[in-house]
This record gives C-alpha cells, sequence and structure tokens, in this order.
C-alpha cells in the first residue's frame, strides 16, 4: 500500500492498540510476502483489493494464522475479495470511544525484516522507545532546518558535531533550544545546551525527557 490515508490510520491504530505494526514492501512477489507473515505470525493484513489478488490471494490457504484481511477498496476495481473485510465500512462502524493500550518503553512496537537477498529474511524487532527516537529524530532534523536554513537533513551525520558540518554558532543553539520548547514542549536549560551539539547526542537528550506512554 502506498503512502495514503489508510497507511497512516494503520500505524497509529497499530501502536494505539498495543499490537506489533510490520511494514511489507508493496513489490514483493507472493513468496517474500508469504514468507514474512509467516515469520511475523501475522494475524492482521491491511492491503488494497488490487494487492490483496495479486500478492496475497494465491498464498492465502499457505497462511492458516492470518486471521482478517482490510482492504482499501479501489474505484472500479470490482466486488471485495472473498475473504477480506472493507476498510473504510469498518472505519466507519467503529465506536469513536477508545483506550490505549498502556505500554512500556521495551514492549515491541515495529518488526522489520532484512532483505532476504543472502538467505531467509530475518525479523528485526524495535521497542516503543526507538519509536520516540524516530519522532525525536524527524522533529530534531525539522526543526535544524528551520534555525540553520542552509542545513540540508538529508547530510545531517548522526556521529558528528554540528559545527564540524555546517554553520552553527552559539545564537543558533539558543534558537534551537527554543524551538524545541516551543514545539516538544521540552526545556533545555542552558548548562545543557552542549546535549544539542550533535544528532545523537540531542535525540538520546530528548528521549530521556519524552514520556513513553
Amino acid at each position: 500500500m502506498g503512502r495514503v490515508p489508510a497507511l497512516y490510520t494503520s500505524v497509529l491504530g497499530t501502536l494505539t492498540a498495543g499490537a506489533v505494526y510490520c511494514p511489507l514492501f508493496s513489490a514483493f512477489g507472493p513468496e517474500p510476502v508469504r514468507s514474512r507473515l509467516e515469520l511475523g505470525a501475522v494475524r492482521v493484513l491491511v492491503t488494497t483489493d488490487l494487492l490483496y489478488r495479486r500478492k496475497v490471494a494465491p498464498i492465502r490457504t499457505a497462511l492458516p494464522g492470518l486471521e482478517h484481511v482490510l482492504v482499501v477498496r479501489t474505484p472500479g476495481a470490482g466486488d471485495l475479495p472473498d475473504g477480506t473485510l472493507d476498510f473504510e465500512v469498518l472505519l466507519r462502524e467503529a465506536s469513536s470511544h477508545f483506550e490505549t493500550a498502556r505500554t512500556s518503553p521495551e514492549d515491541a512496537a515495529l518488526l522489520h525484516f532484512t532483505s532476504g537477498t543472502t538467505g531467509k529474511p530475518k525479523g528485526v524487532l524495535h521497542a516503543h522507545a526507538a519509536v520516540i527516537a524516530h519522532v525525536a529524530t524527524a522533529r530534531v532534523l525539522q526543526l535544524l532546518t528551520e534555525v540553520a536554513p542552509d542545513v540540508d537533513a538529508a547530510t545531517v551525520i548522526p556521529g558528528l558535531a554540528f559545527r564540524d558540518q555546517f554553520d552553527f554558532d552559539s545564537m543558533d543553539t539558543l534558537n534551537f533550544a527554543i524551538a524545541l520548547h516551543r514545539e516538544l514542549g521540552v526545556n533545555v536549560p542552558e548548562a545543557e545546551y552542549s546535549q544539542l551539539s550533535g544528532l545523537d547526542r540531542c535525540v538520546d537528550y530528548l528521549t530521556a525527557k519524552i514520556p513513553v506512554r
């Protein structure tokens, strides 16, 4: 499934429910899809009707653990495939009241698989604390480019101090701290400005400040 609203709804819904989210590359053929669904013991799959017919329907009988398939309908693609549920209909019928599952920083949140080019793909689990680190990294880079507009976020080297990569002086550090407080609610005392000197240090510092719920 591409970067459509249903994708983000599925990711956030999975994490909110306390389940583990496992992304699958839509260009995979049926066999790579089958192996990852099987290895991950996947019980619920969200995909499109077109992808389901091409990639999943031919291998569905080989996946007895796959209990539910929610499909996002494609206009003009025909009837709902057998053995699937309509994603949009389920959303409309769902209750607006939902209690977020309580998780700890060490609880599993994401399951990624290696490419499998040299053998059987291997699963790599990321904990909820890692999700917070992903969010912190994205926000740090976003705010960094606002404070220092000449910075290209894609080229920032994690293990190197900002000042060794681009023009970043004490005034930039101050503005960066102000932006972090404004956008993330994290107060950075002047005595701790050294924690903002590089991407790695900054993310570690912020993940310790942002509560994981």
